[in-house]
């Protein structure tokens, strides 16, 4: 192996169980094997638990690996001396379009990865599984990274201060500016992040947002929160967010929608099966003034659309106890439905399996609204007081109960894009359903 030095791409370098020692009596697994090959772009070394400890680690030299582009590091089970192995696995500062660490147990990450000293040209990080660290390094400190991806941290129970930077960093980067906290206002913490994803972190509680001297979070476009069911909160403001995507997450999230920092918003996908409210805001776009898509799948107790105070009052409910009962006092403030409202972006709306969604805004005054999806929401159809149909500026419509007190009017005749889907309507018009 160690021959090949004009190697590029190594796949998948397996450490083998090694019992030898060398003279001085220190273990070896092998690793020295990539010593040499400091032509190698990107290498992929699994079952790293069979290194013996940091010296050992550092024998594999990537810390030489100029050339190195992407290192995924890959333990397959539990050992106590995991810290100081990737400690000693620290790669070349030019280590550039990706690092992953995956199944890695020690309770904490080495500080390299989170200085711009040492990964000031990395673009991508993912975290995978390492489920007894119990912080993340201060990766905000990192100024090319683009993506991050963390998933199966269980025991980190708080993204705090120590997500964002670490104190050196954050006392140099002070001294920079004359000394004075004051001048760090022009400090960006993850200046270049774009997408962020927190999955099956299932302790998670809090997410930090620091102070207003600190512009985190500026270039921030996608936000993916999955499977974190006890979060509780998170930063309120991301000026440039165009995708926010949260399955299965505590109410206290949603508090994220109530601070008018989501103006570039376009995206909204939400899947949870606790009970949850948005704010009426949402729709209107006086909250998410650029909203174009919101998709709500899988709501099981989403009640609907409420107004601010409803929606502070609801959050402020400690624990599930009377949640059925003050759903009876809230209601959907009403929209005059003979004027338009202030939406003048929102395309789609989509609801499926959201069985006791009741408060639900006038629709007819969504004239910019083109496409409408609602499946399996049983109590719905009991308070819309209006028949979908007459929604003529809709390009394509799809439901599936019967508003039967309602006559069935034609389709409209000037308008073939018009389409409508619906289980129940005659068969003599389903040669008009151009679908």
């Amino acid at each position: 192996m160690e021959t090949l030095t004009s190697l590029e791409v190594l796949d998948r370098y397996v450490v083998r169980k090694r019992l030898t020692t060398s003279c001085s009596g220190a273990g070896r697994s092998g690793i020295e094997e990539l010593t040499k090959l400091n032509s190698l772009q990107e290498l992929e070394v699994f079952d790293l638990q069979f290194v013996r400890g940091g010296i050992d680690a550092e024998r594999a030299k990537l810390k030489d690996k100029t050339n190195l582009r992407r290192l995924f590091l890959v333990w397959g089970s539990d050992d106590h001396e995991d810290e100081m192995v990737l400690e000693g696995l620290e790669p070349n500062p030019n280590l550039r379009d990706f690092l992953g660490v995956f199944s890695f147990s020690g309770t904490k990450l080495p500080k390299w990865m989170g200085s711009s000293n040492f990964l000031p040209n990395l673009v991508e990080i993912h975290l995978f599984r390492c489920n007894n660290c119990e912080k993340i390094p201060a990766l905000g400190m990192l100024p090319c990274l683009k993506v991050l991806y963390i998933s199966g941290m269980k025991s980190v129970k708080c993204l705090g201060e120590e997500f964002y930077c670490q104190l050196e960093e954050e006392e140099r980067i002070i001294s920079n500016g004359s000394g004075s906290a004051a001048n760090a206002t022009t400090v960006s913490l993850f200046p270049s992040l774009i997408s962020l994803t927190l999955l099956s972190m299932e302790n998670l509680e809090e997410w930090v947002a620091l102070p207003a001297i600190y512009n985190s979070f500026p270039s921030l476009e996608k936000l993916y929160i999955k499977e974190c069911p006890n979060l509780r909160s998170t930063p309120k403001s991301f000026s440039f967010l165009k995708e926010l995507d949260l399955f299965l997450f505590d109410k206290g999230v949603t508090s994220i929608f109530t601070t008018g920092g989501l103006t570039s918003l376009t995206t909204i996908h939400i899947k949870t099966y606790r009970n949850l409210y948005i704010p009426l805001g949402i729709l209107l776009q006086n909250i998410t003034p650029n909203l174009q898509i919101l998709f709500m799948w899988k709501c099981y107790v989403f009640q609907g659309f409420v107004g601010d105070d409803d929606l502070s009052n609801y959050n402020n409910k400690d624990g599930d106890d009377d949640e059925e009962e003050a759903i009876q006092s809230f209601s959907c403030p009403e929209i005059n439905c003979n004027s338009n409202n202030t939406s003048n972006s929102l395309r789609t709306i989509y609801f499926e399996k959201c069985h006791v969604l009741t408060l639900l805004p006038d629709l007819r005054s969504f004239t910019s609204l083109r496409e409408l999806t609602i499946l399996k929401c049983s109590k719905l159809k009991e308070s819309i007081p209006y028949d979908l149909k007459t929604l003529t500026f809709l390009k394509r419509l799809e439901f599936d109960f019967i508003q039967s007190e309602y006559e069935h009017p034609e389709y409209p005749a000037d308008d073939k894009s018009f389409r409508i889907k619906n289980r129940w309507w005659p068969a003599s018009n389903k040669n008009q359903e151009g679908s």
